[in-house]
């Protein structure tokens, strides 16, 4: 669009809309290389797309939803609409240049849509996503483990979680023992 105009629309936040989203930053002269994206942090809400962002190499920044509240404060902006919200995030984004979103690893990701999916009771044969879920376990761990340095604790925890999904999968699943798995 023109210079200070701000264009916004609304998304769906699925592969169809993250798609049409990346497809209308693209129209508008937008381009990974040219382009950040600045969302504010909603939880697993903006986590989707900006995932799905960054995976197709936008350069995204989520920011605290108070360091935006500030920021408006700042300007004495008071009117909350989804066009002005857009707006602000814009200036925002133009003004502060927040540091870049870095996506939580692709197994962390695949292990929340499989506790997501598990919660909703859409998994189908649970039994098979849950057999799936353990043969993982101990790749997830590793992959902690190599992120964390030498916290072995935290591998530890991230295994706690996997027996607590377990559990929520099948409630006769005993606890495994400290340092199994």
């Amino acid at each position: 669009g023109e210079r200070g105009k701000v264009n916004s629309h609304v998304f769906n936040n699925d592969a169809k809309g993250h798609a049409a989203l990346m497809a209308w930053l693209s129209d508008r002269g937008g381009s990974p290389a040219r382009l950040r994206v600045c969302m504010e942090a909603s939880g697993p809400y903006s986590e989707a797309v900006a995932s799905a962002l960054v995976d197709a190499g936008w350069c995204v920044s989520v920011v605290n939803p108070a360091r935006i509240k500030g920021f408006a404060q700042s300007e004495l902006v008071r009117n909350k609409t989804d066009r002005a919200d857009a707006a602000l995030l814009a200036r925002f984004g133009q003004a502060l240049q927040p540091e870049p979103w870095v996506a939580p690893p692709l197994e962390v990701r695949e292990l929340r849509a499989l506790v997501d999916e598990l919660q909703r009771g859409r998994t189908g044969d649970a039994g098979a996503h849950c057999q799936c879920l353990f043969a993982k376990r101990r790749r997830v761990q590793r992959h902690v483990l190599g992120h964390l340095g030498p916290r072995p604790d935290q591998a530890h925890v991230a295994g706690q979680h996997v027996d607590q999904l377990r559990q929520l999968v099948d409630p006769r699943v005993a606890q495994p023992t400290a340092g199994a798995g």
